[in-house]
């Protein structure tokens, strides 16, 4: 179950993920309720859940109700998606693997740059040598 001071646009289950699709005019809050029982179902506990907001991982408040937990979510005004992934966000939509992918994609950009110079002064040492000293045979 969810409660918003927003617009709710849409709610849906996909695996082990809940996504809320919402409209605020202004900032508000999403209230998620997640049953004890749920995660215990699920072999997972509350460490694991993580919650994002526009594709990036956010943080959250917990409150304990006795048999569920209610997580709260603040946003800004605008539409906005919310997943809660139960057993952990995927890499792309956590802050660490958005820093781990970036900083690969860096290093790759540093190896091609490095080769296209190297083959670059390859080739120009290569046809100065052949015009200078002629081909020897």
């Amino acid at each position: 179950m969810v409660l918003t001071t927003s617009e709710l646009k849409g709610l849906w289950v996909e695996g082990t993920t809940i996504a809320i699709s919402l409209h605020a005019p202004e900032s508000g809050r999403l209230h998620i309720f997640l049953p004890k029982d749920l995660l215990a179902h699920l072999g997972v506990s509350l460490s694991t859940v993580d919650v994002v907001l526009d594709r990036l991982e956010t943080r959250y408040d917990v409150v304990d109700l006795g048999p569920c937990y209610m997580l709260v979510v603040r946003y800004g005004p605008g539409d906005h998606t919310v997943k809660v992934h139960l057993e952990g966000a995927p890499v792309y939509e956590k802050t660490e693997g958005l820093i781990a992918m970036g900083g690969g994609a860096a290093a790759a950009l540093g190896v091609a740059i490095w080769l296209i110079r190297r083959r670059r002064e390859r080739a120009i040492y290569g046809a100065l040598t052949e015009r200078l000293l002629g081909r020897s045979g």
